[in-house]
């Protein structure tokens, strides 16, 4: 299963490096892996991972390099996982590295514009809409947007006060605390519970 996205990608004419190393003269600086994974949305593409690194406080003239065994890669003992990346439809959809820290990404315009980064939040943690399509951006909401000459950006709004203007975002964590901002012609904020 490990050898499967590598070998898509050769049947694609498409050979990423998956593992380099930086030397001087015969001893080892720094090496880097990066492990592929088949998607499942769509099925049938191949993208990274997760990323691995040595980095070593000295120049070490030992070095194992990644190899084909059985049907699995093996490879230096001494690399420490450093990024993981999680795709959908061909963009990053999130990123966590070593530090905790994720970044995640919000796509629209039919999945070719990234319409949101948010920094320490995880994907089922964040939404984004402008209501200029008809993507919801990770929220709920069964109302429509309409034409607006007075809209902060864009040429829609939504009326959160229409019979269905209720805009909820599924698996929050209770006791967790979220920012909501929005912008709001009617000048008051108590639309937010």
């Amino acid at each position: 299963a490990v050898l499967d996205p590598v070998l898509l990608l050769q049947d694609e004419s498409y050979n990423p490096a998956i593992e380099t190393t930086n030397w001087q003269d015969s001893t080892l600086l720094h090496a880097s892996y990066t492990q592929f994974n088949p998607s499942t949305t769509p099925a049938g593409y191949v993208y990274p991972g997760k990323t691995q690194l040595i980095n070593l406080a000295a120049p070490s003239a030992t070095f194992s390099p990644a190899a084909v065994s059985g049907t699995t890669i093996s490879r230096d003992s001494r690399y420490l996982d450093e990024t993981y990346y999680t795709f959908i439809n061909g963009n990053p959809l999130q990123v966590l590295g070593r530090d905790g820290v994720p970044v995640s990404y919000l796509w629209n315009y039919n999945n070719t514009q990234p319409v949101a980064k948010v920094t320490n939040a995880m994907t089922g943690q964040v939404a984004y809409t402008s209501f200029e399509t008809s993507a919801t951006g990770g929220w709920t909401y069964t109302g429509t947007a309409t034409a607006d000459p007075t809209a902060i950006t864009g040429a829609y709004s939504y009326n959160l006060g229409q019979a269905s203007g209720a805009i909820s975002k599924s698996g929050l964590t209770s006791g967790t605390t979220y920012v909501v901002s929005y912008w709001n012609s009617r000048g008051s904020s108590d639309l937010v519970n």
